[in-house]
Parts: structure tokens; sequence; C-alpha cells
């Protein structure tokens, strides 16, 4: 066997440098699983607060698609991070996902054990469809809020519709006129219209209420059978703007692909975990050999 051994103790001074202005300056080869073709290790532990030792470092500054670091395999993982934040980015975009699959995705989060498959703590935007499973609102119980949470479901339809209300009083002929905003009808269609009437008189009279004027010119008009009732409204409209003109909502869809014949939740259907749609094979840890470069602690 034959080993090479190079030590600088000079501060900010290289033990070994690789120059080559066309082709790779530093090439390592292992065949040995367990082991990396090339090894960075620096077992510095750093100050609270400040970087601690970096075991391998990659810069590249010429270009913008330069890259500092890359990684690749045919079919596997081209870079594994582990550690309590096994990947970590910074920058104007801390991680940038790109696929090219119809069927892929930029991003991949699976969840197992009770964890969540991710976690924002911040707004975040979404240029697109949202596809998911339920949608539920989570925050801390107003009247509990060190112990309990409050969970709300949202309103869900099968079509991108919107929902207005509010509380209008009629006049002394029994009639009220409610406006809306001047955007209305550019971004609506198809109203549909409830009304319910709020009459706290002690009468057995019943008062009726009824839409006599549809929307037009973003106002709609309500007449009561009494004068002087307050009236609450609701008006649906179905959205009609560009984006929701060019990408309509499909009910029922197929399954195209690898999707067909597998299961976005197989559990509820008495399948196993193999038969999601998601399912990735679980990727543990490589298995590292004692003394190996990668098992130095």
């Amino acid at each position: 066997s034959s080993r090479l051994t190079v030590v600088s103790t000079e501060s900010g001074n290289q033990a070994i440098r690789g120059e080559a202005p066309n082709g790779n300056a530093v090439v390592g080869y292992s065949e040995r699983p367990g082991y990396a073709a090339v090894a960075g290790i620096n077992p510095t532990a750093n100050a609270e607060g400040n970087v601690g030792g970096v075991g391998v470092y990659g810069e590249a500054n010429q270009g913008n698609m330069s890259i500092g670091v890359w990684g690749k395999t045919s079919n596997a993982i081209g870079v594994l991070g582990d550690g309590f934040f096994g990947v970590r980015g910074q920058g104007y975009y801390g991680v940038h996902g790109t696929s090219n699959d119809p069927q892929g995705s930029a991003f991949l989060g699976i969840g197992s054990k009770g964890a969540l498959a991710a976690k924002f703590e911040g707004d975040v935007n979404v240029v697109g469809l949202v596809e998911k499973t339920a949608s539920v609102s989570k925050i801390d119980h107003p009247l509990d809020p060190e112990n309990k949470y409050l969970i709300h479901s949202s309103v869900e339809s099968s079509e991108m519709k919107n929902v207005y209300d509010g509380e209008v009083t009629t006049d002394d002929s029994g009639i009220a006129e409610v406006a809306l905003p001047d955007w209305f009808e550019t971004l609506n269609r198809d109203f549909r219209y409830q009304l319910t009437v709020i009459d706290t008189r002690e009468t057995d009279e019943f008062v009726l209420a009824k839409v006599t004027r549809e929307i037009a010119d973003n106002r709609f008009t309500i007449r009561t059978s009494q004068p002087n009732i307050k009236v609450c409204w609701q008006v649906t409209g179905v959205r009609q703007d560009p984006w929701a003109k060019k990408n309509p909502i499909q009910v029922e869809e197929e399954k195209k692909g690898r999707d067909r014949g597998k299961y976005l939740m197989p559990d509820l259907y008495g399948q196993s975990k193999e038969a999601g749609i998601s399912y990735v094979p679980q990727t543990d840890q490589p298995a590292i050999e004692s003394g190996s470069p990668l098992g130095v602690q």
C-alpha cells in the first residue's frame, strides 16, 4: 500500500492544492463501499454563534450558473446531508429545485412516524395550483392558547368559487341596494344569491325578502315585505380571470403513467405503503466500515 501525508501548520495555507486551467484539479477514485473518493474532515468545534469546522468547501465565481459543489448519480442520491439540518441553504433562494419530468416534482418531502413532510414559518407564495387531500387552519386556541389548538376545515367546491357576504337594512319602502367592489363582475360570473331576514320583533308575521335586481354595474337590489328590515346576504361567483380561464378545474381526472394503479393514501384502501404514488424506498445512511474516512469521528 502507498500513503502520502502532507502537513501544513501555517494558518490559512493549503496542505494540498491542485490547479488545472483546462481540467479537473483534484480527482479521487475509490471502489470500496463506505469509503469516499475524496473525504474532507474537520473535527473543529465551534464557539456558540460562530461557524464551526468545514469538511468540504466548494466555490465557483465565474458566471451566474457556476456550481460550488456538484453531486451527481444516475439513479440514487446526488447529495446526502445528515445532521440536525440535513441540508441548509442561504442566499436569494435558499433551495432551488427543478424537475423536467411531467410527473415529477422539484421537491419531495416525506414525513414518517408522525413527522411533517414540510414546515414553513412565514408567508408562502405559490404561483399555480395547490393540490391537497384536505385543507385546515390551525391556531392557538383563543380560550386556552397554552394547551390547545383550534382547527377549522376550509370550504371547498368543484368550481373556483368566491364567496361574499354582508348585511344591509332596507329603507322605508323596503328597498336596499348592495354595492360591490368595482372589480366584482370582471372577476366573477354565474352568481348565486342567499338572503336571510333578521327580524327580532315580537310578532307572528313573517317578513319576506327577495332579489329584485340581479347584479349589474357591480350592484344588486333587495326588497323586503316590511320596511326597515335587516337582511344578511351572501353571493357566490365563479372566477373568470385569465388564469382561471386557462386553468379550469378538472373535477374527475384519469391517473396517468406511473400513478396508474397506485394511491395517494394506500392505507385507506387496505393497500401497503409501497402502493403509494409518492412512495420512495427508505434510504438509510450508507453503511460505513470501521476505520473508513466516512467513519472518522
